[in-house]
C-alpha cells in the first residue's frame, strides 16, 4: 500500500469554521497553540506566516520540522508529496510532481525519488538510492552517478560550461559519450576542454576523434607537451595490447641500453620484434626491420607514400598554422610530374620538378648547396668532388681563338722566361695563392689554359719551321761534303796516276 501526504490536506483541517483570520487555534485542554491561521495563510511556530504554510523554530542543532509516518509494515510501502495543478475549465490535471521515499523489498533500505510530469504523464526523472547511487532517468543506477541522456556542468556562463553529449545514432550505430567545447563568439578563444566526437563519414565508417586544446600528461602533472608520458617505474611507457590477453599480440614503446635507446617494439606470442630504435645521445633513427607505408597497406619500398584522395603526398608544416610555412611534395599536370614546393603566407613557390615520363628534374629556382650551405652567388654550391663523365659550358664568350688572328702580339720565348722567372707563373694564369683565396671559374680556365696551348702551338709551329729549314741546310752541307769527299777521291787516284806518270818519264829518259 502507498500512502500519499497532500499539501492541501492542511487547508482542509477545518480551520475556516473553527478559528477566526486573526486567531491561534485552541487546543483540547483549553489552551493556545502556535498553530495560528491569519489571512489565508498558516503558521506553525510563528505568528506571522508568509507562505500558505510557514515552520518556524528556535532549536539547536537538528529537529525535524515536518515528517510523514507509516505505522503499518504491509510490503514496499511509499510515501511523498504530490502537487497538483488545474487544468481546463478549472479540473485537476491529477498529480504534476512529487517527492517520494520508498522502501526496498521488505528492508530497512529506503530510497527518495523525485518524479515529474510531461504532458501530464507522470514518472520518475531522480532517484537516490539507498547506497548511496543517483540516477537521472535511470530507475535503478549502478554508480555513483547514472545519467540518461545529456547533461551539463558549469558556473552559469553560457561559454563556462562543461558538455557531455551523447551522439546521434547513425547508419544502425549508438551515438557515444561526447565532451564539447565552448568558444566565445568574436574573441576567437577557445576553452581547454576535451573533445570526444563520433561523427558520420562518406562511405558509412564511424570515425572517432580526440582534440585537446592543451598538455595532456600520463605519469606527471607538468605536462611539456600535447601528450607527455613519464615512466618512473617501468621502463615501457607506452603498450597497446590486444583485447584478449597480452601475450596475444602488442606494441610498446620503451627505454633500453641504460635509458640511451628508445625502442619501438611488437610482440607476438611472447616473442618480441624491434620495429624502431631511436639514440638519444647521438639522435641517430634505426628501423630494424619491414617497410614503412604510409596510405598503403602494401609497401613496397623501406617508406611507401601513397596518396589517392589528395595530390599532395607529403607536406611539413610549421607548428603555429599551416600558412606561415610549410613544405610539401604532391603530383602535378595530371600526374606527370613531382613538384617539391615551399609556401609562405599562403603563395606557394616550386622549388624543384621531376617529370616523370622523360626524367628531367628541373630546379625553379634559388640556389643549391651540397655539403654546404654557403653558397655565395652561385647556382650550385658543392663542398667536396663532383664525378661525371662530361661537363659542358653553355655559349661562354670569351674563347681563346684570338690567338690566331693576324694582328696578336705573341710574346717571345724570352718574354715567357723572364716572365715566369719574376711572377713565378706564366702570363694571365692566377698564381697558386690566387687560386687558394679566390678559386677560380672552370669556362675561364679552360679558355686561359687554351690560350697558352694555343700559344704553344703557334710556338711549335715556330720551331718547326726553323728545324726545317736548319734541316735544308744540313742537307746542303751534307751533300757539299759528299761532293768533296768524292773530289779528294779523284784527287787521290790523280794523284796516284801522276806519280806512275813521274816514274815512267824517269824510266823513259834513262834509255
Amino acid at each position: 500500500m502507498k500512502t500519499r501526504i497532500k499539501i492541501a490536506v492542511l487547508a482542509v483541517l477545518g480551520i475556516n469554521s473553527l478559528v477566526s483570520a486573526q486567531e491561534k487555534i485552541t487546543t483540547e485542554n483549553g489552551s493556545k497553540s502556535d498553530f495560528i491561521y491569519k489571512n489565508g495563510e498558516i503558521g506553525i511556530g510563528t505568528n506571522s506566516p508568509t507562505e500558505k504554510l510557514t515552520i518556524a523554530s528556535s532549536i539547536v542543532g537538528y529537529k525535524s520540522l515536518l515528517s510523514f509516518k507509516e505505522l503499518s509494515n504491509n510490503g514496499d510501502n511509499a510515501m511523498g508529496l504530490d502537487w497538483y495543478f488545474a487544468g481546463a475549465s478549472g479540473f485537476p490535471w491529477g498529480a504534476t510532481a512529487r517527492i517520494e521515499a520508498a522502501r526496498q523489498n521488505q528492508s530497512a533500505s529506503f530510497d527518495l525519488k523525485f518524479h515529474t510530469a510531461l504532458n501530464g504523464v507522470l514518472s520518475e526523472k531522480v532517484g537516490i538510492l539507498a547506497n548511496g547511487n543517483v540516477g537521472i532517468g535511470v530507475p535503478n543506477p549502478s554508480s555513483k552517478l547514472e545519467v540518461k541522456g545529456d547533461f551539463r556542468i558549469g558556473n552559469g556562463g553560457v561559454y563556462n560550461d562543461l558538455i557531455f553529449k551523447t551522439g546521434t545514432p547513425f547508419s544502425g550505430t549508438n551515438g557515444v559519450f561526447e565532451i564539447i567545447p565552448k568558444t566565445m563568439p568574436g574573441s576567437g578563444i577557445a576553452k581547454q576542454t576535451t573533445y570526444f566526437k563520433n561523427a558520420s563519414h562518406s562511405n558509412g565508417k564511424t570515425e572517432h576523434g580526440v582534440i585537446i586544446d592543451g598538455n595532456l600528461g600520463i605519469g606527471t602533472i607538468s605536462p611539456n607537451a600535447k601528450l607527455d608520458i613519464l615512466s618512473r617505474t617501468d621502463k615501457v611507457a607506452l603498450r597497446l595490447s590486444m583485447p584478449t590477453s597480452e601475450d596475444a599480440a602488442s606494441y610498446e614503446i620503451k627505454w633500453a641500453n641504460q635509458n640511451n635507446n628508445i625502442v619501438h617494439r611488437v610482440q607476438y606470442a611472447n616473442t618480441y620484434y624491434d620495429v624502431m630504435t631511436m639514440n638519444r645521445t647521438n639522435r641517430n633513427v634505426i628501423f630494424t626491420g619491414g617497410d614503412i607505408g604510409i596510405g598503403t597497406t602494401s609497401p613496397n619500398a623501406k617508406l611507401d607514400i601513397l596518396s589517392k584522395t589528395d595530390k599532395v603526398a607529403l607536406r611539413l608544416s610549421m607548428p603555429t598554422s599551416e600558412d606561415a610555412a610549410s613544405y610539401e611534395i604532391k603530383w602535378a599536370n595530371e600526374n606527370i610530374n613531382v613538384v617539391h614546393r615551399v609556401q609562405y603566407s599562403g603563395v606557394y613557390y616550386d622549388v624543384m620538378n621531376v617529370n616523370r615520363a622523360n626524367r628531367n628534374v628541373v630546379f625553379n629556382g634559388g640556389q643549391v648547396g651540397i655539403g654546404t650551405n654557403t653558397m655565395g652567388n652561385h647556382k650550385l654550391a658543392v663542398e667536396g668532388s663532383i664525378g661525371a663523365r662530361e661537363i659542358k659550358v653553355e655559349a661562354f664568350p670569351n674563347w681563346s681563338d684570338f690567338v690566331f688572328y693576324e694582328d696578336y702580339q705573341l710574346p717571345s720565348l724570352t718574354e715567357v722566361e723572364n716572365h715566369i722567372k719574376e711572377k713565378g707563373h706564366l702570363k694571365d694564369i692566377p698564381s697558386a695563392k690566387e687560386v687558394e683565396k679566390n678559386g677560380f671559374y672552370l669556362g675561364e680556365m679552360d679558355a686561359k689554359l687554351l690560350q697558352k696551348i694555343e700559344e704553344l702551338t703557334l710556338y711549335t709551329i715556330e720551331q718547326e719551321k726553323k728545324i726545317n729549314n736548319q734541316n735544308k741546310e744540313i742537307k746542303s752541307l751534307k751533300s757539299q761534303e759528299e761532293r768533296i769527299d768524292k773530289l779528294e777521291k779523284e784527287n787521290k787516284i790523280l794523284k796516284t796516276l801522276l806519280e806512275k806518270v813521274n816514274q815512267l818519264e824517269k824510266l823513259i829518259n834513262k834509255n
